[in-house]
């Protein structure tokens, strides 16, 4: 992690096929992000993306994409919103 600031932060998640409950509730814990893209490519991974957005409180303004350039193009654009799907 970046002691120097935020910065924004893309999770490819079209490979992963278990999530541990730890690495879902980091996501609810401060670090340094700016905005977290999760990008994935497959009907499951939206699955696992809505269920993750609407598991509870976001720390850091959080969208998922189906398009790695998007996905980029939204990560550096300027602060909003805290989390949309």
């Amino acid at each position: 992690m970046s002691p120097a600031g935020e910065y924004p932060l893309l999770i490819d998640v079209s490979r992963t096929e278990v999530v541990r409950h730890d690495a879902w509730s980091s996501f609810a814990e401060p670090w340094p992000a700016s905005r977290v893209a999760l990008l994935g490519l497959k009907p499951a991974d939206k699955v696992v993306a809505t269920i993750f957005l609407r598991a509870g409180t976001l720390l850091h303004p959080t969208r998922f994409f189906t398009s790695r350039t998007q996905a980029v193009s939204w990560l550096s654009t300027g602060p909003d919103e805290r989390a949309a799907g």
